[in-house]
């Protein structure tokens, strides 16, 4: 082998490599993965798209301000829809901060997945994901909705392709 075609496998391995580890680490960033992966498998829940909303609510930042009647914790849930949500999974002592916790955010965004999940079409998932603190009179047009729903798909696509291992 010529060294100018040596040369330019090698450049291209570094590029590709260089690419992956930027998509991996970067822009499709993993964190709280144990818990993900936890709760992904106690409801039965795809963990890529656990991680894909997580990402695209929040980038796994982790916020310890509570906002009333604002969007809270690592997965972006108003204090209604969240104390919707602990009634129904009988969390008795649930408290509106609590949302702020990553434990329990992640569990609250895995039960309702698992709600809303078919194992072949996570599209609906998705697009109940994105409406889920809509109230009455505050509603998303079509065109917020489907974009939104957009957005996920494709952060869900990237997990699928940069974090193989996940799980599911």
């Amino acid at each position: 082998m010529n060294k100018k075609l040596k040369v330019v496998i090698t450049s291209l391995i570094i590029i590709l490599a260089g690419g992956f580890i930027v998509g991996n680490k970067v822009i499709y960033s993993l964190k709280n993965e144990d818990t993900i992966k936890k709760y992904a498998e106690e409801y039965k829940v795809d963990p890529k798209l656990m991680a894909a909303i997580i990402n695209n609510e929040s980038g796994f930042r982790e916020f310890t301000d509570y906002t009333k009647d604002g969007k809270n914790g690592l997965i972006q849930v108003r204090d209604y829809t969240a104390a919707d949500w602990a009634k129904k999974m009988n969390l008795s002592d649930f408290q509106d901060k609590d949302i702020l916790k990553t434990d329990l955010s992640i569990k609250m965004e895995a039960w309702y997945l698992s709600n809303s999940y078919n194992k072949q079409n996570s599209e609906d998932a998705i697009k109940s994901w994105v409406v889920r603190n809509v109230k009455e009179g505050n509603e998303l047009d079509n065109q917020e909705i489907e974009g939104r729903v957009n957005q996920i798909t494709k952060e869900f696509k990237g997990y699928k392709l940069f974090h193989p291992f996940l799980g599911k």
